[in-house]
């Protein structure tokens, strides 16, 4: 059983929002404030969650605000499917259950659960100046229609879900104490809730024990080893000096009459179900010292049997250990829903621990987990660690073994539905990427197979080439997306001496080092046509040649590199960008290539100089990190060459060319690199950049605007001008 799809109207940033979930990992991205949380929440208000995190709606905050209005909407609704219903599923819905299907064929059972908020609006209640959470009316029923049966009670407590909230206490909530997250998921795990009760004398225990008798065994189950404790405690020398002193020496003096009075130094405990309670509530949680395993065995079975020198680990690993404790419930407990609430999981996790984290949870949403090979070494492992335990306390086999253990755990553990969310391009990196929800807008955009412009092939390349740095387009206000270094390196200066700031528009650049440019960009196109959750410009080479480049680059004659009189110029363009559409637009350089095209549009100096000094590398610390005297005088040596080639190569077209030639003799990226330092230099005043802006190719700046949404409204929930300084 599993959430299949998720609809709010109404609910915070959310005017309306349909999603479909996957049955198993789905994971929202997406900028801060872009209603990842809002989702959580909603989930969580509709089906409730484990331990005592109590959510309520908010009338003050979870109502829809829309531009237009004065106070927030007065109906809020959030609807939940969940589907995959088996027969022990439906056991504890019959009530509830709706049936899907075509006619004449098997009906599908479904469960259907709104959750439907009123808050009191100023024409009902002139008085209401704030309305407050206890005037907010709330009523959860299923149905398809929202109108069945109320649902609430044991129905409901069978839907919870595990809820791991951002920046959570992990070490507090492994601690002891009364009502400690750690001792309910022990209460609920197999091994524990499985016991059987076993028949136990804990008086003809202790006597067997002082008469040294050789068939004595511990009691199997935790419940009946902490009557032993106890009575343990309770029968201690100093307990009981303390008590006959109390009865003898005190409450002997105060009683009136014939009547006797005493007292009972006992541990405080009741039935069996609160003395468990009690046992769980007593333990913490804690990770060992990490170390290199040990060469002998024997040495490392003799080290375990110490007591370990336990010491405070980081918050990182503390938050590992509560959600591997967290999955051991959902794994095991049949009678709850695996569904897992996760925000924000890379939480204090460098980024190899987010990638281990990552392999982990995808493997708990996966069936078939755990082999039966497996079950029965763990099995065997359990029974061998009893066995030594009992044998410590008597010579002989355990009596009665097998009696009031634990059932054996041979089943694979349940496959868990993990709804989460995240920042960390680490994470979205390793994903697969159709478990991505990216929001944005007030919309949510799954990129599962289906709903993007992607196909299955594309999907494949891109789980192979996605990498931190180019995952970050999933948290972007706008993406450029390039070819190679030089236009990664290039573009922010560009934009900052255009007057526009891409930190500022949330803008990402992704260098896809000139594999699967349209890849990248259909990412973002939806298969329906709707337009996707940013702008998109894919920036790209036109490459052609000029006629000229041929003899002045001493290309072969066999070279299959275009020359502009080979080509059908119109049909050359519509071929690079044929994939656009939606808010995804191609930007083609007006030439050939982006160095050559700066020389054509009026850079040709600075292009040319910046080549001169990357074929510097091999000088000590490298040109891009020189400064003073050196530089100078390198890049007078520059200046002079190129008025040398001015005054022998007099057509631009050409001499273009040329400084093409020296740009690509060296590293392209090295000259990148030079030519924005140089750009920022001689362009520094508000006059020199509006020069600049008149060199710049009109292809680059385009893209600029595009990405920014510069050039048209920004579609957003609550719409922001974007105006460039």
């Amino acid at each position: 059983m599993h959430l299949a799809e998720l609809h709010l109207e109404n609910f915070r940033l959310f005017a309306r929002l349909t999603l479909t979930l996957s049955p198993g990992l789905n994971v929202l991205v997406g900028e801060n404030d872009a209603g990842k949380s809002a989702i959580i929440d909603a989930v969580r208000l509709v089906v409730g969650v484990a331990g005592h995190d109590t959510v309520r709606v908010d009338a003050d905050r979870d109502f829809h605000w829309r531009n237009d209005q004065l106070e927030p909407e007065a109906r809020l609704s959030i609807t939940c499917k969940f589907a995959g219903i088996s027969e022990a599923d439906a056991a504890g819905f019959i009530e509830h259950l709706t049936y899907e299907g075509d006619l004449g064929s098997p009906q599908t059972p479904v469960l259907y659960l709104t959750l439907v908020a009123h808050r009191p609006t100023r024409e009902g209640s002139a008085k209401v100046k704030h309305a407050s959470r206890w005037r907010v009316s709330v009523e959860l029923r299923s149905g398809k229609d929202g109108q069945g049966p109320w649902f609430e009670g044991p129905a409901r407590a069978l839907l919870e879900a595990t809820y791991l909230k951002p920046l959570r206490d992990a070490e507090r909530e492994l601690s002891s104490g009364r009502n400690s997250r750690l001792s309910q998921i022990l209460r609920h795990t197999l091994a524990i809730a499985g016991e059987d009760d076993e028949a136990f004398d804990v008086q003809a225990f202790v006597s067997a024990l002082a008469a040294g008798k050789s068939d004595v065994s511990l009691p199997q189950t935790l419940l009946r080893r902490g009557e032993l404790a106890d009575h343990l405690i309770e029968t201690h020398a100093g307990v009981s000096k303390a008590r006959a002193r109390l009865n003898e020496d005190y409450l002997h003096h105060l009683a009136l009459g014939s009547d006797r009075m005493s007292s009972h130094i006992g541990v405080a405990c009741g039935a069996d179900e609160l003395r468990l309670r009690l046992l769980l509530e007593k333990l913490e949680l804690l990770l060992l010292p990490s170390g290199p395993p040990a060469a002998d065995p024997e040495a490392a079975g003799a080290a375990m049997t110490r007591p370990p020198r336990l010491h405070p680990r980081g918050l990182g690993y503390q938050n590992l250990l509560f959600m591997a404790c967290e999955l051991l419930l959902l794994g095991q407990d049949e009678e709850k829903m695996p569904l897992l609430l996760i925000e924000e999981p890379e939480a204090h996790l460098h980024p190899q621990l987010q990638l281990r984290l990552i392999d982990f949870l995808l493997s708990r949403t996966e069936p078939g987990l755990r082999s039966a090979a497996k079950a029965e070494t763990e099995e065997e492992a359990a029974d061998a660690e009893r066995g030594d335990s009992d044998r410590s306390i008597g010579k002989g086999a355990p009596s009665g073994a097998g009696h009031g253990a634990a059932r054996p755990d041979t089943r694979s553990e349940r496959p868990v539905q993990v709804l989460m969310s995240t920042h960390s391009p680490v994470l979205a990196s390793k994903l697969p990427l159709g478990s991505l929800i990216v929001l944005a807008g007030g919309q949510g955009f799954s990129l599962a197979e289906g709903r993007t412009r992607l196909v299955a092939g594309d999907y494949r390349f891109l789980q192979r080439f996605l990498d931190a740095t180019k995952a970050n387009l999933f948290f972007a206000r706008g993406v450029i997306v390039v070819e190679g270094t030089a236009e990664a390196l290039l573009l922010p200066t560009i934009a900052v001496l255009l007057g526009i700031d891409l930190a500022k528009h949330g803008v990402s650049i992704v260098n896809v080092g000139g594999t699967g440019l349209h890849r990248y960009a259909r990412i973002l196109m939806r298969s329906d046509d709707v337009p996707g959750p940013c702008p998109v410009a894919c920036v790209t080479d036109r490459d052609v040649l000029p006629d000229c480049a041929r003899e002045i680059l001493k290309l072969k004659p066999g070279s299959r590199q275009k020359t502009e009189s080979q080509i059908d110029a119109d049909a050359w363009m519509k071929a690079k960008v044929k994939a656009d559409g939606q808010r995804v637009k191609t930007f083609v350089s007006d030439h050939w290539t982006l160095e050559y095209d700066l020389a054509r549009a009026g850079l040709e100096r600075e292009v040319y100089i910046a080549g001169r000094l990357a074929a510097r590398g091999d000088e000590p610390n490298g040109p891009g990190e020189t400064t003073g005297a050196a530089w100078t005088e390198w890049e007078t040596e520059a200046e002079q060459a190129y008025e040398r080639l001015r005054a022998a190569c007099t057509d631009p077209i050409e001499r273009a060319v040329h400084v093409y030639k020296v740009v690509a003799a060296g590293s392209k990226a090295a000259a990148a690199q030079i030519l924005a330092r140089i750009l920022e230099e001689r362009y520094s005043t508000a006059a020199e950049r509006r020069t600049f802006a008149g060199k710049v190719p009109r292809y680059l700046s385009e893209a600029l605007r595009h990405a920014t949404a510069t050039d048209q409204p920004m579609p957003v929930a609550r719409a922001e001008v974007l105006v460039d300084e």
